[in-house]
């Protein structure tokens, strides 16, 4: 499973918001409620999920790694 395919539910949640955000759905107390709930309660327990169903192995590139410290 790549990383492109975790990260679709995000992109979801996001488009998701700025669709109901331009129809009006929301006025702008709930925007404002709904945002923090999203980012600061859903889309971390939706990565930590996601990650943690991934070996450790697909996500570390160690050359990556160590050309980005060492550079």
């Amino acid at each position: 499973m790549t990383i492109f395919i975790l990260i679709i539910p995000i992109f979801i949640v996001i488009f998701l918001g700025i669709a109901a955000a331009r129809v009006g759905l929301f006025d702008s107390h709930d925007t404002n409620s709904l945002i923090k709930l999203v980012f600061y309660v859903v889309m971390p327990v939706e990565l930590f999920v996601n990650v943690a169903q991934v070996s450790l192995g697909s996500i570390l590139n160690w050359t990556y790694i160590f050309s980005y410290f060492f550079s």
